[in-house]
């Protein structure tokens, strides 16, 4: 005998009832002799789980299915995440044809426009996954995974960004350069392999029409997600402190040009705080709010690495053009000239090898991180 899936749906008095076809089909047709009332144990609770089914789940006493105002807040999330990635590439976007698309194809050009528009395949793909009417179960795994992925890839892309950063920051050290890349390893290959796990615990179930917009929900899922951001917190963690503790010495070690230390260093700073308190928010989000919420702000942390990454790559290259351009250099040393055009991973915007042909101190060739031989 198949037990239907209103044994999902509590009772008042909080107990799970399991609800068989048969006592649905005996409560729909009534008793067969009137002279006999129906007898069913538990009567009450199953009528107010029958009632659960006949709205469609809309009922307070239903934990199957989200509540119309939880599907509203999380399709309000998508729609800002869309509204602020838009709003974002029409504030950059005279910065980005300029000091980009003009630039040859190297790795850090690829590596910045995967970051930034990656996740627009991402923000596509939830727009349907969460706002389609005729969506099958089968469909809302593929997409499922497909969404999940794509957020852990876009996200990846944009801390490798960060790290080699916050490498450059350090002079691009030796030492640092093998700790972040075996920190960086360990935690996003544990990351992925959290990532494939969860996975197979998620289930969906069928959300009514009457619930418009309908999408996609999921029924069944494993905890395991809640550790994937407790990784990228402590690894956005670690950036943190290596930029802070830089940036503190940088400052101490003499004067330096006020416009530089704010675009490398404070503004960077800024950067990692904003994404690490996101990640933090969200695994509050997962300790202490409906389980219901607890990937709300999954594409928001997704989004917001696309465009700050962006933007930061976007100031150092500008910073670097133009302090090339206008000899700015001269205000705080030779190092630092080699230190910003590693990390704006200058790709040939300004033949810098003209402009520095005439000095014969090597320490003033910039260093560029950059694909070319």
């Amino acid at each position: 005998m198949q037990t239907l899936h209103l044994h999902f749906c509590e009772s008042p008095g909080n107990q799970t009832l399991p609800v068989t076809e048969s006592f649905v089909k005996s409560l729909h047709d009534g008793p067969r002799s009137t002279s006999a009332p129906l007898q069913i144990p538990h009567q009450p609770y199953i009528k107010t789980t029958l009632r659960c089914h006949r709205q469609r789940w809309q009922s307070s006493f239903c934990r199957a299915y989200p509540s119309s105002f939880t599907l509203t807040i999380h399709h309000a999330c998508i729609v800002a995440c869309v509204t602020l990635w838009g709003y974002d590439h029409c504030l950059t976007f005279a910065s980005e044809a300029s000091l980009i698309w003009n630039a040859p194809w190297t790795f850090p050009k690829v590596l910045y426009i995967v970051t930034r528009y990656w996740s627009s395949v991402t923000l596509i793909i939830l727009l349907y996954f969460h706002f389609s009417h005729d969506i099958s179960v089968k469909n809302c795994l593929i997409f499922q995974r497909f969404v999940t992925w794509s957020i852990n890839i876009g996200m990846c892309s944009a801390e490798v960004i960060l790290t080699i950063r916050t490498w450059a920051v350090w002079e691009r050290s030796r030492k640092v350069a093998i700790f972040l890349s075996i920190f960086f390893a360990a935690i996003w290959i544990s990351g992925f392999i959290i990532m494939g796990f969860w996975e197979g615990s998620v289930e969906y179930i069928p959300v009514p029409r009457e619930m418009v917009p309908s999408g996609c929900w999921p029924h069944v899922t494993s905890p395991l997600y809640f550790v994937s951001y407790i990784l990228i917190a402590v690894f956005e963690g670690v950036l943190l402190i290596m930029m802070s503790i830089k940036g503190y010495t940088t400052f101490n070690d003499g004067p330096v040009n006020f416009k530089f230390f704010q675009a490398v260093y404070i503004d960077g700073i800024l950067y990692y705080i904003y994404l690490f308190t996101l990640s933090v928010i969200n695994i509050m989000i997962n300790m202490h709010i409906s389980k219901y919420y607890a990937n709300l702000l999954a594409v928001f942390q997704q989004i917001m690495h696309s465009l700050l990454a962006g933007r930061m790559l976007l100031k150092l290259r500008q910073w670097g053009k133009q302090s090339v351009r206008g000899d700015q250099f001269e205000d705080f040393g030779s190092s630092f000239a080699a230190h910003v055009n590693s990390l704006v991973f200058e790709a040939a915007l300004v033949p810098i090898e003209e402009e520095f042909a005439d000095t014969n101190d090597t320490e003033t060739t910039p260093m560029m991180l950059t694909s070319d031989p």
